[in-house]
């Protein structure tokens, strides 16, 4: 069974722990969790509400395959098998990992809204850190991290090709929008005022 392999795997790359590590992606695991998500989203509606909406259709697409297909496959934790190698505990099964999913979804996002060129060390990171950290806090295997990433793919996959993102900046920004028509109000109020 290949979640036998993958375990003594883990278990041997648990021997390198350090509290340092520990700590770090104990903090790591808040990024997947739902504020975290709700946060991210309010700000992405609040700047850009077409693209917000989309990516809050690609958010919940994602979640809802991800626990079908939990269910379905209902795969051990491997801290469900060893509870050594859990330093956090989450519910539900293991495979696939909707963090993996989301790491691909909000990496693919960085990389396309973004004009600077560390744009690509941003996603990178981002992408790579919370792939490891599941695996490192002992939430899920290999396979279900590439799992993960496979059905983010196809997620991010088929938005762009039915919802296209590419004119994330020519979108008008919410905030702008209120912004505008203040401004636009104002001068009113003063036009008004002046000829009277």
């Amino acid at each position: 069974m290949i979640q036998e392999q993958e375990l003594i795997l883990l278990s041997f790359l648990q021997q390198f722990r350090s509290s340092f590590a520990d700590k770090f992606f104990s903090i790591l695991n808040h990024f997947d969790s739902v504020p975290y998500y709700l946060i991210l989203l309010l700000i992405l509606i609040l700047v850009k509400p077409k693209t917000g909406l989309k990516v809050f259709c690609l958010f919940i697409a994602s979640y809802y395959l991800g626990a079908l297909l939990k269910d379905y496959f209902a795969l051990p934790r491997p801290y469900h098998l060893n509870p050594e190698l859990g330093l956090v505990k989450v519910g539900g099964y293991g495979f696939p990992s909707g963090a993996a999913q989301s790491a691909v979804i909000i990496s693919n996002l960085i990389i396309r809204f973004f004009k600077n060129n560390w744009k690509w060390v941003v996603a990178l990171s981002y992408f790579c850190l919370i792939s490891v950290s599941r695996i490192y806090l002992g939430v899920h295997f290999f396979t279900d991290i590439i799992a993960g990433w496979f059905i983010g793919w196809i997620l991010v996959t088929s938005l762009h090709s039915f919802f296209p993102l590419n004119h994330f900046d020519k979108e008008k920004s919410l905030l702008n929008s209120f912004k505008t028509y203040w401004i636009k109000d104002k001068k009113k109020a003063e036009f008004v005022r002046d000829e009277n």
